[in-house]
């Protein structure tokens, strides 16, 4: 291995869009992207501020399983995750990631719920 192999630029910019394969294409968002065969991973970065500061219909986030850091949301963003409970009691089920640390909207934490749970 010479020392040019482990060289990778901070920062990659795609020129076009990129198709999705597999459980990517059912996900609101991705958190890192895999650029060619190269086995790096990147970030992806949203743009700040280009969310509105007031909304209708604002959804409440908490931290798992506490009423602590109560926030509201917007329910057309992807800011929280999708955990399920059963439809008795209080105790959180696996979340219905399709990949760890994934962000949803509301209206697709409400679909991988529905049946015999219910969105905690």
């Amino acid at each position: 291995t010479t020392a040019n192999n482990c060289l990778y630029p901070t920062t990659v910019v795609l020129d076009e869009t990129v198709p999705c394969t597999g459980d990517e294409c059912n996900a609101d968002t991705l958190r890192t992207v895999q650029v060619g065969d190269s086995g790096m991973y990147y970030e992806y970065v949203r743009q700040p501020c280009v969310y509105q500061a007031f909304y209708n219909n604002g959804k409440m986030l908490s931290q798992l399983n506490t009423k602590q850091g109560l926030v509201c949301a917007d329910p057309r963003t992807t800011v929280a995750l999708a955990p399920c409970c059963p439809n008795v009691g209080y105790n959180v089920q696996p979340w219905n990631d399709l990949h760890w640390g994934e962000r949803t909207k509301f209206s697709t934490a409400v679909k991988r719920c529905e049946g015999n749970q219910n969105l905690c």
